[in-house]
């Protein structure tokens, strides 16, 4: 079972959309996910859940929990056959965020491309170093000109920070998807912006291999 943490101590920066994309595209790689909301004030992941299950749709499945129930939540899901979980954390320091953070196999921090993102990332770091949880950047919702996103991600790889390769583009068509209650590539498969999200799960699954996580080897359709 892989666990993965989305966690930004701000809100704004798409750690839900994130979430959702991800596991709906994870579906595609003989995975079956699940993604956990921690992130009660919001509740995005809920909502959409909430959507797609008045179109009939069960997986992927969402269920919620707090820093007294996440294990149990992890353990219930690995009983029933779920082996790719997102944790959506909240975007505020909250003792949830500590708790999510302890079960993952990676923590994933999306931020803008922008200097009050990464400075609201800091005590994510801060707490995955102190944790010994490795970690990795996304430039999420990045402006269709490369070059800004490109240089903020140089910056933190100059820094020492690990980096996604790719970059999740803000496109009006996810937002209506996720709406909906789809994941981008349910509602417009093969589409630039469903690429993205497969290219990132890919990077994602192939840096878990590097960090030697022997559940992210297999990535075939």
């Amino acid at each position: 079972m892989i666990v993965l943490a989305l966690a930004q101590q701000k809100g704004g920066v798409g750690k839900s959309t994130l979430a959702i994309n991800l596991a709906t595209a994870a579906m595609e790689y003989r995975r079956r996910p699940a993604i956990i909301d921690m992130d009660h004030g919001q509740g995005t992941v809920t909502k959409w859940f909430t959507r797609r299950q008045a179109q009939g749709m069960t997986e992927p499945n969402v269920v919620k929990a707090d820093s007294a129930t996440i294990d149990a939540v992890i353990d219930s899901l690995k009983s029933a056959g779920y082996n790719f979980i997102l944790i959506d954390l909240p975007g505020k320091s909250s003792p949830a965020i500590g708790a999510g953070l302890k079960p993952a196999d990676l923590v994933l921090i999306p931020s803008r491309p922008h200097d009050v993102d990464i400075e609201a990332s800091l005590d994510t770091v801060k707490a995955c170093l102190r944790m010994g949880k490795p970690y990795a950047y996304i430039m999420n919702i990045t402006t269709p000109h490369p070059t800004r996103a490109a240089q903020v991600a140089a910056v933190l790889r100059k820094a020492k920070h690990p980096v996604a390769t790719p970059h999740i583009v803000q496109r009006i068509a996810v937002a209506d998807a996720v709406t909906a209650g789809l994941g981008i590539n349910e509602a417009a498969r093969g589409s630039v912006a469903a690429r993205e999200f497969d290219s990132m799960l890919l990077w994602i699954l192939t840096h878990l291999k590097g960090l030697g996580h022997e559940q992210a080897l297999a990535t075939q359709h």
